[in-house]
């Protein structure tokens, strides 16, 4: 206990130090604190972000207790405490149960008897499309869908009355979506989901259609596996978070994620260059196959017809349950009942024309009517 008081709680107070005076938030609101990316939009535009949890960074329950705070504060974590009263309130938000996904969540390689000397099952996060991590939050229970529903109501008020769209790109966003769509909640006015470029091929295909970043608006030639690699470099502090107390623990994840963050905007610029050359290209090509395409078609064909029929097919792909009825639409009950009045009216009718003791002939008549 007191080894662990005298040189644990110093070494956090080290990194503490270097970390306050690398930044100088303290002295100035103005000045950074390596926790906001400096390429995406602030106000008026899209910022694209990518959400996974990882099941590696857990903590045993035998760790102990903290005596004090995290010396960041929740600078990259959000409050236990707050994440807790969440779930309560959203007891609904269960983990996935739909079949779309062939990829399994980490959590459910582990035994019954690893889940019960652990208190924190993993992390659940999220960074932008320049891979610089945004917030973050410790899960207790599976990959629940109220992790990152949590994470969206988050940066929602983060960026509320600035303007800024969110696109989500997240493993299971076919699932999100369906279950936001079930519970009345539905999708935020700026919100669109999305599945990753490789995690896609693993899903149904009318998912592949509908949720693509390849597909769909505004996610350009993101592919959204940001936090897979963010998750490659935090991976190699799970020896030695899970032994550590809540407080420190926190302390080291998230100068980690400061320094991965200050790593990847340091040489932002270079990247930048590069994924433009790459659109360039990429946007070259597409040109000239559909030129050719189109020269080859049997018939007068534009572009505008291949922008209708990429519209089309996903209009098909979407399940009947997630396609919004129109308003003018007349309800089925009042269809049925319409069609089984007129068929009682016809059969009534039908009956007082034949007199009494007919019955042969009003019963060949009733099945001739009864088939059309």
């Amino acid at each position: 206990m007191f080894y662990r008081a005298l040189v644990g709680e110093s070494i956090s107070q080290f990194r503490h130090y270097h970390s306050r005076r690398r930044s100088l938030a303290g002295l100035c609101d103005l000045f950074d604190d390596g926790t906001a990316c400096p390429a995406c939009p602030k106000a008026d535009g899209t910022m694209i972000v990518t959400m996974d949890a990882n099941f590696g960074l857990v903590r045993k329950r035998s760790s102990g207790k903290s005596v004090t705070e995290p010396l960041h504060g929740n600078s990259m974590f959000v409050r236990d405490e707050d994440v807790e009263e969440y779930l309560l309130s959203h007891p609904d938000c269960t983990k996935p149960t739909e079949d779309c996904s062939n990829f399994k969540a980490g959590n459910l390689l582990q035994s019954q008897n690893q889940q019960r000397k652990i208190d924190v099952t993993g992390v659940f996060g999220a960074s932008c499309r320049h891979e610089i991590p945004l917030t973050f939050l410790n899960m207790t229970h599976g990959e629940r869908l109220a992790y990152p529903k949590f994470i969206i109501r988050e940066l929602e008020k983060r960026y509320k009355d600035k303007n800024v769209n969110l696109h989500f790109i997240y493993g299971v966003a076919c699932v999100l979506f369906t279950h936001m769509h079930k519970t009345g909640e539905g999708i935020p006015q700026g919100i669109s989901m999305a599945v990753p470029a490789f995690h896609v091929y693993g899903h149904k295909l009318q998912f592949q259609i509908m949720y693509s970043t390849r597909r769909l608006p505004g996610f350009g030639l993101t592919d959204g596996e940001g936090m897979e690699r963010l998750w490659s470099f935090l991976r190699r502090f799970s020896r030695v978070t899970k032994e550590m107390t809540p407080s420190h623990r926190l302390d080291l994840l998230t100068d980690a994620l400061l320094y991965y963050g200050r790593r990847k905007s340091t040489d932002l610029e270079v990247q930048l260059i590069q994924r433009w050359d790459k659109a360039e290209k990429v946007w070259s090509f597409a040109e000239k196959e559909i030129s050719a395409v189109l020269k080859e078609a049997p018939m007068c064909i534009s572009e505008r017809d291949v922008q209708q029929w990429m519209e089309t097919e996903i209009e098909v792909a979407q399940p009947a349950r997630l396609k919004t009825r129109p308003t003018d639409t007349v309800p089925r009950w009042k269809r049925n009942y319409v069609m089984k009045l007129t068929k009682f009216n016809q059969l009534r009718s039908l009956n007082q024309e034949y007199p009494t003791g007919d019955e042969t002939q009003l019963e060949s008549d009733l099945q001739a009517n009864t088939m059309e």
